[in-house]
């Protein structure tokens, strides 16, 4: 049996005919003596033709032609050349049949494939192997494609907890060196430029562009906010509560301003001046008396105010002393070295080993 893909053209066979007299090689025989015949399976035969010679062995392919290979060399086989009719689709199998009055008759079964569907009947792809649409192979050898893709793919979705139900979004992604928990906290090196982060994060480890949402904490350096980088808008009602602010600040803030105390002062004697019904009274029928009782008020008046704006001019040039070491090299961007970060001392030297070693 001979099999030949359906629908193929230029078909050539190879018979060995034998002596029905003898059973020898039959050698020298005429070519127009051979009849040529094909019958395809569950159809009419075919019109017995009488073959034509063909020019040599490695001839052109030319239908219903037949020629002998070698006499002495290969006695008995002759090549024959069929019409393209007899491989169309439409049947699984061809019978080709040569026939000669002084051999015995030859008949070769030819089952016809489809190039795509194999023997089996199950569909393949047309495409190349290896190629876009084509079959996998393996260029190394011993693919399994269930314990190694199939496996693989899996254990990949594991890794990554998989993409959950519409809007769950990924739970977990690790990658080599680092680990990303989008729910949790980022650890590790994250390499490149972080734009933003949207919706609820735990905790941020090294440097961030931008948050939009809630932060649980900022741990590590924070660059520097740019001109009109912190508006009004920037934080809600009561976003930043004294409870939220490190004792050092309340202390620079109340530094070289009026106390309670001094205030509290400042009040009694404010109402201890006589009001303006009093004065009225007073200066009605006033005499000298009355006169030398309001310059002393006055005097008195005199010094406490001048007694106030001195001490007020003090405390102003001792906050202007406060804001005159802040440095500004960026417009509206104050410079300053952190010192502490929730009340923990920072030791790194701001270079190499920036938060200590």
């Amino acid at each position: 049996m001979q099999i030949v893909t359906i629908g193929a053209t230029d078909v050539t066979t190879y018979f060995h005919l034998r002596l029905s007299a003898t059973g020898l090689d039959a050698t020298g025989l005429t070519i127009t003596n051979i009849d040529l015949q094909y019958t395809r399976s569950g159809e009419t035969p075919a019109a017995k033709v009488d073959a034509t010679a063909l020019g040599a062995a490695n001839s052109a392919h030319s239908d219903n032609t037949a020629f002998e290979i070698d006499g002495t060399d290969q006695p008995g086989v002759y090549r024959v050349d069929w019409p393209d009719a007899a491989f169309a689709s439409g049947v699984d199998n061809v019978y080709l049949t040569v026939k000669v009055a002084t051999a015995f008759t030859e008949t070769l079964h030819v089952r016809l494939i489809s190039a795509t569907r194999g023997l089996a009947g199950t569909a393949l792809p047309a495409a190349a192997a290896d190629a876009a649409g084509g079959l996998i192979i393996s260029d190394a050898g011993g693919l399994d494609a269930d314990a190694q893709i199939v496996t693989k793919i899996n254990d990949i979705l594991v890794d990554t907890a998989e993409i959950g139900a519409a809007g769950a979004g990924l739970t977990n992604i690790n990658l080599p060196n680092q680990t990303m928990d989008i729910i949790g906290s980022i650890t590790g090196n994250l390499s490149g430029s972080v734009g933003s982060v949207t919706g609820a994060v735990g905790s941020v480890t090294g440097a961030v562009g931008s948050v939009t949402g809630a932060v649980g904490s900022v741990t590590g350096a924070v660059g520097s906010v740019g001109a009109g980088g912190i508006t009004a808008s920037s934080f809600a009602a009561n976003a930043i509560t004294a409870a939220k602010l490190d004792p050092d600040v309340t202390t620079e803030l109340q530094a070289g301003l009026a106390t309670a105390t001094a205030v509290t002062t400042l009040q009694t004697s404010v109402d201890d001046l006589p009001t303006n019904a009093e004065l009225a009274t007073a200066l009605a029928g006033a005499d000298d008396a009355v006169l030398a009782a309001v310059s002393d008020v006055d005097n008195f008046l005199d010094t406490e105010i001048a007694d106030i704006l001195a001490a007020v001019d003090t405390e102003v040039a001792a906050i202007k002393a406060k804001t005159d070491s802040l440095t500004f090299t960026v417009a509206n961007v104050v410079d300053a070295n952190v010192q502490r970060i929730n009340d923990v001392t920072v030791l790194g030297d701001g270079a190499g080993t920036p938060w200590g070693p």
